[in-house]
């Protein structure tokens, strides 16, 4: 939870994207992001994929 209070407080409230069915989104790797429970009542599908540069530290760091 660190690291979270650690975004808020340098990028502010959260931006919400609300979506169709069928539509997609891609988010850089650096940005949080999570959703919440469908409200659809169909099968949901998620697909993925993650890529980060040895020099890509993180915003807080352990120890």
């Amino acid at each position: 939870m660190e690291a979270v209070n650690a975004i808020l407080d340098t990028y502010g409230e959260p931006a919400y994207a609300e979506m169709e069915s069928g539509e997609k989104i891609f988010f850089h790797p650096l940005v949080l992001h999570a959703s919440d429970r469908s409200t659809s009542g169909k099968r949901q599908a998620l697909v993925y994929c993650s890529s980060n540069a040895r020099l890509n530290a993180p915003i807080v760091k352990e120890g």
